[in-house]
């Protein structure tokens, strides 16, 4: 006979999602790293990292008081794009080229309609926060971690965005997954341009251009300049090279949502007003409030620079 649970996966697979489901239960040990990660310095101090905040950000039940079970889910964003251009442009990193967050969202709202169908339990969705979506995920056997801290999934490798439901309904957990298939492979450490994956699975924020792109008060070393290259927003340096993503192929329903493309051209970019910036990119998250317009205009300024240098010419 059918379950609950065969009935939502099913369904979540027709809408184009992967699923696991885990319990509600706080995130104990993922907590003890990230507070260790804070007071060795390899995230920087931000208000937005207060105990009370981390502390909620590894607790379900903060989110949702009775939740006992968590629907976890991913969609690939997996696109193939080349747009020639012959003026200056400034990079943008493939999960940015769409916001996949809001379509994840929307799916996850036709999916709890779906389950409503058959239960009259509560539900509250999650998408890009304000849960730890990483370990949950994992936890519910959606996929594994990558020596660069990124999950990856048998199916579309680590190409893939996560959000989840909480329910106060309480589902059947899936086995975690303890897939290791990382093994000896460290070229994700090799190969990312700024040494910011400094051991396995433990990331230096400060190093990171994925960080830092989009946060001004980062600074950008002298000798990180010219490995910057092309960049404005995002780096994917270390899922680029990682052979687990060496055969995945593009998805044929992509984003409605915020699309902007891999490239956008430097001048013009360099002319806009904050203002017309939020109005021009409004839907797609390089407009949003933790992305700092003042970092963008940097990052294009620098990628203009190696523009005009030898190496790129």
């Amino acid at each position: 006979m059918e379950t609950i649970c065969d009935k939502i996966k099913k369904e979540a697979y027709n809408l184009g999602i992967k699923t696991g489901i885990t319990t509600a239960s706080d995130l104990s040990e993922e907590k003890v790293k990230i507070k260790t990660c804070l007071k060795e310095g390899y995230i920087p101090e931000d208000p937005g990292w207060t105990e009370e905040k981390i502390d909620y950000f590894f607790s379900p039940t903060s989110f949702m008081p009775h939740g006992k079970s968590i629907i976890m889910a991913a969609i690939c964003y997996y696109e193939e794009e080349d747009i020639p251009l012959s003026e200056p442009y400034g990079e943008i990193a493939l999960y940015t080229r769409r916001n996949n967050y809001k379509f994840l969202r929307k799916k996850l709202q036709k999916l709890v309609k779906f389950i409503n169908r058959y239960t009259p339990g509560n539900f509250k969705i999650f998408v890009n926060g304000p849960l730890a979506e990483k370990p949950l995920s994992v936890r519910a056997g959606i996929g594994f971690y990558g020596k660069n801290s990124i999950v990856y999934t048998e199916e579309y490798g680590s190409k893939i965005v996560l959000g989840g439901i909480i329910t106060d309904i309480e589902l059947p957990a899936d086995k975690p997954s303890t897939q290791d298939k990382c093994s000896s492979c460290n070229l994700c450490m090799e190969k990312c341009p700024s040494g910011a994956i400094v051991k396995p699975y433990v990331i230096d924020r400060k190093k990171c251009f994925q960080y830092i792109s989009g946060r001004k008060n980062e600074i950008i070393e002298e000798n990180y300049k010219k490995p910057w290259g092309k960049r404005l927003y995002g780096c994917s340096t270390c899922q680029d090279v990682c052979p687990q993503n060496k055969n995945i192929r593009p998805v044929k329903e992509l984003s409605p949502y915020g699309f902007i493309g891999s490239k956008i051209p430097l001048i013009p970019f360099l002319n806009l007003s904050e203002k017309e910036f939020k109005n021009i990119y409004k839907g797609n998250q390089i407009s949003a409030a933790f992305v700092d317009f003042d970092a963008l205009r940097r990052n294009a300024l620098l990628a203009m620079d190696n523009f005009k240098s030898p190496i790129y010419l």
